[in-house]
């Protein structure tokens, strides 16, 4: 549990403990899927599946590049003061965060669960990021274009 609270500060952790920490939330999801002691309602969402969400959270704003805007950041502007509020935050300086997650949070066994069902999705954040920021650079081009001289 430390080393997600390390996580979730930015700071450095063991791979290693926070492995085996998602292992024992997906044990508890198991008991509970086969109707053992940890058994809840239907609706129930797995301390499991909590954690992979949050790890994805995690890692897309670590990869997210700074001053562009994302199709969520873009419905509504609370949004978007609120991911300024969250960088203004952030422990790590921009160019660090991309080589923590590959570091650190790329380590995990938890992107190649379910056939790295997690790694997926996150490739698919990351390539709605790159096409805002090419849409940006289209932009910034057609400007360039119009420029007289």
């Amino acid at each position: 549990m430390e080393a997600a609270a390390r996580l979730a500060m930015l700071e450095d952790f063991d791979v290693s403990q926070l492995d085996a920490f998602f292992l024992c939330l997906e044990c508890v999801s198991a008991a509970a899927a086969l109707g053992g002691p940890a058994a809840v309602e239907d609706d129930w969402s797995s301390p499991y599946d909590a954690a992979c969400e949050w790890i994805l959270e995690l890692a897309a704003d670590l990869i997210r590049p700074v001053g562009t805007a994302t199709e969520q950041r873009l419905k509504s502007v609370q949004d978007t003061k609120d991911e300024v509020r969250k960088e203004a935050f952030c422990p790590l300086r921009v160019e660090d965060r991309f080589p923590y997650f590959t570091t650190k949070v790329c380590k995990l066994r938890v992107w190649s669960d379910d056939g790295g069902e997690l790694f997926e999705k996150l490739r698919l954040i990351a390539r709605r990021m790159m096409a805002d920021i090419a849409a940006l650079c289209d932009e910034r081009y057609q400007a360039l274009c119009l420029e007289p001289g």
